[in-house]
């Protein structure tokens, strides 16, 4: 009876197996690569973008000089910088509009990963180069709401000076935080 029940489980795991495609996670220093490709466009993008609406909410009370590595700070090390708003209010001056700066350039480049992610190449611009793609554990492709928590937890996971990737190091799938709480991995193609 045992060895039944044992041959009718090992020939259903086959059966599920068979569907399933060879998962090989992509390593740290391919996930490296395609973030640093990624952030250097996002960084390119959210420089302009960040003039600009800058610009456009301090016009003539901007400061031309300082402003250009404030908006540097705030793509870099934003947590920093908001910290430093916080304990030193009078510091930059009025500092409602680095607020909204801020949330702006969260949302822009979360939408930069969602947008990608949905794209039928299902992933980054840094994915694609280094021949990379996100699916849940089992391999099966992500859902729109789970590609949306994965983009904002990776935006936040840069935000907390890139610590939570270093995660990559010491999980079995390779997974860093944003991969960890949405159950996804990134794979090789």
């Amino acid at each position: 009876m045992y060895k039944r029940k044992r041959h009718i489980f090992v020939s259903l795991a086959l059966f599920i197996l068979k569907g399933v495609k060879n998962i090989v996670n992509a390593s740290f220093h391919k996930r490296a690569i395609g973030g640093f490709i990624d952030f250097s466009i996002l960084l390119f993008l959210l420089y302009v973008i960040g003039g600009f609406v800058l610009f456009c909410f301090r016009g003539e009370n901007m400061n031309i000089q300082s402003s250009p590595f404030i908006i540097l700070n705030m793509i870099i090390a934003p947590v920093e910088l908001l910290v430093r708003m916080i304990k030193y209010p009078r510091a930059l001056g009025d500092t409602s509009s680095y607020y909204m700066l801020l949330v702006i350039l969260f949302l822009i480049e979360t939408s930069y990963y969602f947008i990608m992610e949905l794209l039928p190449s299902k992933g980054t611009i840094g994915h694609r180069c280094m021949k990379l793609r996100v699916c849940k554990i089992n391999g099966s492709s992500v859902n729109v709401l789970i590609t949306l928590a994965r983009c904002c937890l990776k935006t936040i996971s840069r935000y907390l000076f890139v610590i939570p990737f270093f995660l990559l190091l010491f999980t079995k799938n390779k997974q860093a935080f944003h991969d960890l709480l949405t159950k996804t991995i990134v794979v090789l193609k």
